[in-house]
């Protein structure tokens, strides 16, 4: 039995190793060597895999599914996400949405799971935002957001399920789209991360909770989803990010009639903060600093998140690849 506050690969293996120098006939013996032979795999890839899939178990089993919350069927979701439906075009009519302050008072500490739509499928910066040009609350008329980021560029070939096109491109810098609020967040790299096991929790607070139903923002860039994975959106200066702070126990049994794991997730509270400096890409340092995610994974998400005053740079160097110059 394992009793953990994240269930990492990391800390499952170190617990095992722990046990295996406890136990006679096992001690000196590598953990890894012996993973292999009892899952019956061939790499340490594969390894990972059956833990990852061990320690996630206890979370899936809870999860409050996000069709759920939406309240709607799962193509509304997919529309939502891509700046459509009532939810977005309706001034002041928020029956419906309502529903989102009845989640977030009745099941603000209960694990919510990712939507089954195209804009989360393929994070693989494990980084998502949503980037808003319109806001509706308490006006009765469409308005503009708070001003937090511009946009560069627009790449619809990444995006071809939001755009309908397969590609094509709009150029913006210098804050010619208008006002745009960016917001987002990222997870780490091992699937028993807190932040990457709830980030559907996440996902929940910045886009539903607090862009939605406290702000009123809605709509997005032309040809963009309005939120989706980094690689999705449009190039930016910058956005706004939230993480998660989650206070957990993670059981881990082991059943050796059965041989089979058991993984208990007892959630006492989530909650969600600012990060450092309220910036997604500082964010993003602070993962690899804490080795939840790479340096060449910075590297890219700067390219997608380029800085203040880097827009000039970021669209001549796209053009660049279509054959044209920028000036």
């Amino acid at each position: 039995e394992f009793s953990f506050d994240e269930c990492t690969i990391e800390d499952f293996v170190n617990e095992v190793e722990q046990l295996m120098t406890n136990t006679p006939g096992c001690i000196g013996n590598n953990a890894w060597v012996e993973l292999l032979a009892f899952f019956d795999v061939n790499s340490k890839l594969q390894i990972e895999e059956q833990i990852g899939a061990i320690c996630t178990s206890g979370y899936k089993e809870q999860y409050l599914p996000f069709e759920v919350i939406m309240g709607k069927h799962f193509q509304f979701s997919d529309e939502f996400f891509d700046g459509g439906t009532t939810w977005n075009y309706e001034n002041e009519s928020r029956d419906d949405a309502s529903r989102i302050k009845m989640v977030q008072e009745n099941h603000a500490n209960r694990a919510i799971g990712m939507p089954d739509v195209h804009n989360f499928k393929k994070c693989e910066l494990r980084a998502a935002m949503c980037c808003y040009v319109a806001s509706r609350k308490g006006t009765g008329v469409d308005a503009e957001p708070e001003d937090n980021s511009d946009a560069c560029y627009m790449d619809f070939s990444g995006a071809q399920q939001s755009s309908h096109v397969r590609d094509g491109y709009s150029i913006y810098g210098n804050g010619v789209e208008g006002n745009l609020n960016c917001h987002g967040f990222a997870w780490g790299d091992d699937v028993g991360n807190a932040d990457n096991a709830l980030k559907g929790n996440s996902l929940f607070q910045v886009a539903m909770y607090d862009s939605l139903y406290e702000k009123g923002l809605a709509e997005e860039l032309p040809g963009a989803p309005m939120c989706g994975c980094v690689e999705q959106m449009p190039v930016v200066t910058k956005a706004n990010c939230t993480k998660v702070e989650v206070d957990q126990t993670v059981d881990v049994n082991y059943n050796g009639s059965l041989t089979e794991f058991s993984v208990n997730v007892e959630i006492r509270t989530i909650n969600h903060v600012p990060c450092t400096d309220n910036d997604l890409s500082s964010h993003y340092q602070d993962l690899v600093e804490e080795g939840k995610a790479s340096q060449m994974e910075k590297d890219y998400l700067d390219t997608r998140l380029v800085g203040e005053g880097n827009c000039p740079g970021a669209i001549s160097t796209f053009l660049s690849e279509k054959g044209f110059s920028f000036s």
